[in-house]
């Protein structure tokens, strides 16, 4: 009977939206859920969207959980960004901009670390900075950082380093 209730309020809501919006009253753009509890969905225009306060139903640890998401969100999003600019500077065989790229994403650390750390390794190889990119091969190896492949790749990448490394000299 809850699952019956809840879909229900959701096919309400989809449909007082839609009339909101074919009637020129609102825009998707304007239009987010404000709410979702025991008595329904509540959908509103953002602008008029309530902060919740702190005497509000929702406890304050789910908040703190919700703001350590959206952060961590932000950061997958920052990062990624940064592997997509240090790609762009690959192709473009700009490998010193390329590498800075690749170390602001490492830098930021979660799970762009694997692969912006692997990319920054292979472009210092390119680059001939061999040390830098066996220390760097090392800390990821050593840390949680990559999955059994992903040492497996850094292993290969290493020493490829080592190789040329031995043949510079």
């Amino acid at each position: 009977m809850k699952k019956f209730l809840i879909t229900g309020a959701v096919i309400v809501a989809i449909v007082g939206v839609a009339a909101l919006i074919s009637q020129g009253v609102a825009t998707k753009e304007k239009l987010t859920v404000q709410a979702i509890d025991g008595r329904g969905i509540f959908v509103g225009d953002r602008k008029l969207a309530p902060i919740p306060q702190q005497d509000s139903k929702i406890h304050p640890g789910i908040l703190q959980d919700q703001k350590e998401h959206e952060a961590s969100l932000r950061a997958i999003d920052a990062a990624a960004e940064q592997i997509r600019k240090g790609n762009s500077y690959d192709d473009a065989n700009q490998l010193e901009e390329a590498a800075k790229a690749y170390k602001a994403a490492y830098s930021i650390g979660g799970g762009s670390r694997a692969v912006s750390g692997l990319k920054l390794a292979m472009t210092y190889e390119k680059l001939g900075r061999y040390d830098e990119g066996i220390g760097l091969l090392d800390e990821m190896i050593a840390k949680p950082y990559l999955s059994e492949k992903g040492i497996q790749n850094a292993n290969e990448i290493r020493a490829r380093l080592q190789v040329a490394k031995n043949e510079s000299q």
